[in-house]
């Protein structure tokens, strides 16, 4: 069998590829797995492509022997993402992200069949779309999904799974309104009002004054809490990201915090049964109404869902709609949004600016009278 040995760049080093035509008459690329950095030595890069060109020979005859195996047997994508993608997942990402992407990858397997990695098209990503959509699957989260799928394939061409992801570059996503629905100011009033002196309402004021997630507020913990420095120190494995995030506090926010914590300890004194062998520290900055534990999320949304009604918000409002009102309403006033994309959460200013250039666009709107 004929091939050749070519390097590739990518991620800062040259790859050493062999590219051969199977028995089917197909071309085909793949890594050996052999690398050299870009500044080495003529002797060095040498020996490299030798090594190269050995791993090479040792492949094809491997990929002959395996071309009697029947296709299944083969790497097929779900044991790509089982054996390889998801345990590097689990340990990147937080809980609620995992989920998202296995859900979306899963879905992926169900309507474009379970293939060898290699094997999917273009197409396939248009077929998947137009699938969920019958489903009945909003825009938005197919979008989502959709992401989620391309980022698989793209964490394989990066690895060397792949020579090239096939949704590489593809332009597939819906496209859809990239406005977040926040709460207005005289919405945030009715809502803080109707609500005031009671756990939900100090729930929904600090998610406010912070910008955080339902995820990460109700799992806090009073270790992560500095009053001193007035600041929360959010650790990586309660965010979406899987990154620390450090959220500073206002007088606002430091007001609610001390109201929290004064309940703490007159429940440790009333109730020491209920935090034996438990410091202050370990306990969650957000409590049940009537008895020890975590203020769930579930119950937190449940009831906004009943002041909302009774208030006659709209639905679409929620409780995620307090980070992005949280967000529009500091831009709205000058704020700066590289600090705002850091208390999020985002990983760039471009996510943030995305999401919020309408917050932006009126926060630079005094510039103009400066002609």
């Amino acid at each position: 069998m004929n091939f050749k040995i070519y390097p590739f760049k990518r991620n800062k080093k040259y790859i050493i590829y062999v590219r051969y035509t199977d028995q089917k008459g197909k071309t085909r690329n793949l890594s050996t797995g052999i690398s050299y950095p870009p500044s080495c030595s003529a002797k060095i890069k040498k020996e490299a492509i030798n090594q190269a060109h050995k791993k090479a020979v040792t492949m094809l005859v491997d990929e002959i022997n395996q071309a009697t195996i029947p296709l299944e047997e083969r790497l097929q994508l779900s044991k790509f993402l089982e054996s390889k993608y998801f345990k590097h997942l689990e340990h990147n990402l937080a809980v609620s992200s995992f989920r998202i992407y296995s859900n979306a990858l899963g879905n992926f397997l169900r309507i474009c069949g379970n293939r060898a990695i290699g094997e999917y098209k273009r197409s396939d990503i248009q077929e998947y779309k137009l699938q969920r959509l019958a489903e009945g699957i909003k825009k938005t989260t197919i979008n989502i999904e959709m992401r989620s799928i391309k980022a698989g394939f793209g964490w394989a061409e990066k690895n060397d799974y792949l020579l090239k992801s096939p949704f590489r570059g593809q332009d597939f996503l819906f496209d859809v309104k990239g406005k977040r629905p926040e709460f207005k100011r005289g919405q945030l009033e009715q809502l803080f009002n109707a609500t005031e002196g009671t756990k939900l309402g100090l729930a929904l004021q600090l998610a406010y004054l912070t910008g955080m997630r339902i995820g990460e507020a109700t799992h806090i913990k009073w270790s992560m809490i500095d009053l001193n420095q007035a600041s929360i120190m959010i650790p990586a494995r309660i965010t979406k990201s899987n990154k620390d995030r450090t959220i500073p506090l206002s007088d606002q926010a430091l007001s609610i915090l001390n109201i929290l914590r004064l309940e703490l300890r007159k429940r440790i004194r009333n109730n020491p049964d209920w935090y034996k062998g438990k410091t202050f520290e370990d306990c969650f900055v957000l409590m049940k109404e009537e008895e020890p534990g975590q203020y769930k999320t579930r119950s937190i949304q449940d009831r906004l869902s009943i002041v909302k009604q009774e208030l006659d918000l709209p639905k679409e409002l929620t409780f995620h709609s307090l980070r992005h009102s949280f967000a529009t309403h500091i831009l709205e006033k000058n704020g700066n949004i590289y600090a705002v994309s850091k208390i999020l959460g985002h990983s760039s200013t471009e996510v943030t600016s995305r999401y919020y250039d309408h917050s932006t666009t009126m926060a630079y709107k005094d510039q103009v009278n400066l002609l």
